[in-house]
């Protein structure tokens, strides 16, 4: 949630912001196949991968039993929890899956029972049906309609021929108006956005002295897609907010 945002929000009535963190996760999701033993790849969970080979593995913990538990800690803990932050000036943010003991208990339910929303489609069914008559954003498709993992994502045979074009011809989803998040598709169409993000990394690139770093930020940048200038935008905020007008050599 964006800090920018909730400095415009009057939260004195509220105690706390209620949130839906995690709540995929519990439902397997962070496994791309049934092998609950599946070994973690660095790329497991990245938002880019360009500099994926820059990462010294060495300072990466190596106690992940599995994929799932990679993921887990790189991809929630240290990256979708860390946006609760920002909330924390005003309130504190709460999600139903952060509870310890609910947690835990959908945990130790078999992966196979919880892999590619399997038990969540049949409470659907089960307790709420009328539910299961809208489609599934995720496959564009109901809970009903029978689905299939490819390249390790869920599919519908319906939506098969899309993700094996853009799987062929890489096509990027952000950069179409349909996506949930378009952050490409408004990066090309809203020049205001362009000229923002360009801005802000010709005024703060600077301040990153150490050149390996700058060579890679440069890179990113100029390579990578909305999300990736928006990684090298975030770090050139961090270094100037902390840092102020001292170069950081990190």
């Amino acid at each position: 949630m964006k800090k920018s945002m909730i400095d415009l929000l009057n939260l004195n009535p509220f105690g706390l912001i209620h949130k839906g963190q995690l709540g995929n996760v519990i439902k397997g999701i962070y496994y791309s196949s049934l092998d609950k033993n599946k070994k973690y790849d660095l790329k497991d969970g990245a938002y880019s991968t360009k500099l994926i080979s820059k990462i010294d593995k060495s300072l990466i913990h190596n106690n992940y039993n599995n994929q799932g538990i990679f993921k887990f800690y790189n991809r929630a803990f240290r990256g979708t929890i860390q946006g609760y932050l920002v909330i924390q000036e005003y309130t504190e943010a709460v999600s139903p899956f952060l509870d310890i003991d609910f947690l835990n208990y959908c945990l130790k339910i078999p992966l196979e029972y919880r892999y590619n929303h399997n038990i969540y489609s049949k409470w659907i069914l089960n307790k709420y049906p009328k539910a299961s008559k809208y489609k599934r954003g995720k496959i564009n498709g109901k809970i009903t309609e029978k689905t299939y993992n490819i390249f390790g994502k869920t599919t519908t045979l319906k939506q098969f021929p899309k993700k094996v074009y853009r799987k062929i011809f890489k096509k990027n989803r952000l950069n179409s108006s349909k996506h949930m998040n378009p952050f490409d598709y408004w990066y090309k169409n809203n020049q205001f956005v362009r000229v923002f993000y360009t801005d802000k990394f010709n005024s703060n690139i600077n301040l990153v002295q150490n050149k390996k770093l700058r060579k890679d930020c440069e890179k990113l940048f100029k390579e990578g897609n909305t999300l990736e200038k928006s990684q090298v935008l975030t770090l050139l905020e961090v270094i100037r907010y902390y840092f102020g007008g001292n170069n950081a050599e990190t």
